[in-house]
């Protein structure tokens, strides 16, 4: 018994020693954690670093579509205000195309409803506007952009 406390003492030794032995630094194995995303992670259906916006483009756009078809509307109504009208709502149209393609909500872009309104309007009037709306160079090249994009 007297020997029990030097026992004690070897096997905590060898214990350690043994420990210390295997400590060396962790290799993992080949292939392993492939499946890991690279960038953080996070969990976003939007890409971290989305293209241009079209933001400021659409805005200027709807603006312009909204006040043009108001203003075909309200009593100025010739060929030229309508296609006019238009080609600014294909613009608009054209614009939000870009934006949510490019990875961004077009849910919070001003006037969405009231663009999407107008656009259903003009285009249900179409019988009834004035005759050679549709030669209107200024239409025609808005509506060839906007199935551009579309076609994209």
């Amino acid at each position: 018994m007297k020997n029990l406390p030097a026992c004690s003492l070897l096997m905590v030794l060898v214990f350690g020693l043994a420990i210390a032995g295997c400590g060396g630094g962790y290799t993992p194995p080949p292939g392993g954690n492939s499946n890991i995303p690279s960038g953080g992670g996070g969990g976003s259906a939007t890409p971290s670093n989305p293209k241009q916006s079209y933001a400021t483009e659409y805005n200027a756009a709807t603006r312009k579509a909204l006040a043009s078809w108001g203003a075909y509307r309200k009593g100025s109504k010739t060929a030229e205000s309508y296609a006019l009208a238009g080609a600014h709502i294909y613009d608009a149209l054209r614009y939000r195309a870009m934006h949510t393609r490019n990875g961004h909500s077009a849910d919070k872009l001003p006037s969405y409803r009231e663009l999407n309104e107008a656009s259903k309007e003009w285009r249900s009037d179409n019988a009834r506007a004035p005759a050679g709306w549709n030669e209107n160079e200024t239409y025609k090249e808005a509506f060839a952009a906007y199935q551009a994009v579309q076609s994209e």
